[in-house]
């Protein structure tokens, strides 16, 4: 394929992307924190109210910016009467981080230039995929330090196993953002099994602006299916020093839940009654 002008890559994105626009630079347009999320939000209140079947549930829609440096989670949909289970997680972890020395790894990482050690592609049926595919790196390359915050450059979609369709412009935006600006060389396509790790793969060749990006910069794809890299999980919780669950504990029994909290209705998952518990 041969784009030498950006009438070309005009040319590619309507033919190609179904893209309506008449310049290349209106293909993707900036997400503003605030405004963006709102719109959502009455996007998706609009659909629910016009299901028939929907619109007589009463659905709350949240939406929340999170500050990642330092785990503060700022809810930005007004629904102040709403506590979910983010806002617990949020309270803790910014109580965490707000403890942790200036020099702790893992206030390093979040604090310093995102700098992630690869890429991966994966359905979002997946459960903590982020950390499974540290632990598979790890167990490949021992040196690497495992869990440190921004390692991995996610890219997930119901999708990302069809292989007839190109990628929407945000997350082939991500994949090219995730190659050029942050100089990631390896791809690792995590499948439930073999066949849809192969299904990723081929819908990253046969999207033609990211197979160009892949093949010039020579950019690794490892294929995995899900029962590989599960015998190499760390559930010891990956590398938390004793220091950091402390503040864990401490932070949980610090900010108590929250009168209007999940974790305050009858459970029957062993999980959810671990996090009343405390770790």
């Amino acid at each position: 394929m041969d784009l030498k002008t950006r009438e070309d890559l005009l040319r590619l994105l309507v033919n190609t992307y179904l893209y309506g626009g008449i310049d290349v630079a209106g293909f993707i347009t900036s997400i503003d924190p605030i405004r963006t999320p709102l719109e959502s939000k009455k996007f998706l209140r609009q659909k629910i109210n016009n299901n028939v079947r929907l619109g007589n549930i009463p659905i709350t829609i949240n939406a929340s910016v999170l500050n990642y440096r330092t785990g503060q989670d700022i809810r930005t949909d007004g629904n102040l009467g709403a506590h979910t289970i983010l806002d617990d997680v949020s309270g803790v972890t910014s109580y965490v981080m707000a403890q942790l020395p200036e020099d702790h790894p893992e206030k390093v990482a979040r604090m310093g230039k995102q700098k992630p050690l690869c890429v991966l592609v994966c359905p979002p049926t997946i459960q903590s995929p982020r950390d499974l595919i540290m632990d598979y790196h790890h167990h490949l390359f021992p040196k690497t330090q495992n869990g440190m915050a921004g390692s991995v450059f996610l890219t997930q979609g119901i999708d990302v196993d069809k292989p007839t369709s190109v990628y929407g412009p945000y997350k082939l935006l991500g994949n090219i953002y995730s190659i050029v600006a942050l100089g990631v060389r390896k791809f690792y396509l995590l499948g439930e099994d073999k066949l849809q790790a192969d299904l990723m793969e081929a819908k990253l060749r046969n999207d033609p602006l990211t197979n160009i990006v892949l093949n010039h910069f020579n950019v690794e794809l490892v294929k995995v299916a899900l029962h590989e890299v599960s015998k190499f999980a760390n559930l010891e919780r990956r590398n938390l020093d004793r220091e950091t669950l402390d503040l864990i504990n401490d932070g949980m029994k610090k900010f108590p839940i929250h009168p209007l909290s999940p974790l305050n209705r009858p459970a029957k998952f062993e999980r959810v009654l671990e996090l009343r518990r405390g770790y």
